[in-house]
């Protein structure tokens, strides 16, 4: 169901601070969680886990014929 534009500005507004000041912070923290983000897919997938993930399919295709 689509949000009328009233109720869109209301999640940005906070009483008694200036709208700008709050989609500035907004965006920051959308900046910052996107950073956060990237990082971790950068990580990869530790081995342990990736070995598990193999001893996991191999057990499923055993299962399945």
């Amino acid at each position: 169901m689509p949000r009328s534009k009233q109720q869109l500005d209301s999640r940005t507004e906070v009483e008694g601070q200036d709208p700008s000041q709050v989609k500035q912070r907004q965006e920051v923290i959308g900046r910052r969680i996107r950073d956060f983000y990237n990082d971790v897919v950068e990580e990869g997938v530790p081995d342990a886990f990736s070995q598990l993930l193999d001893q996991l399919d191999q057990a499923q295709k055993r299962n399945n014929g």
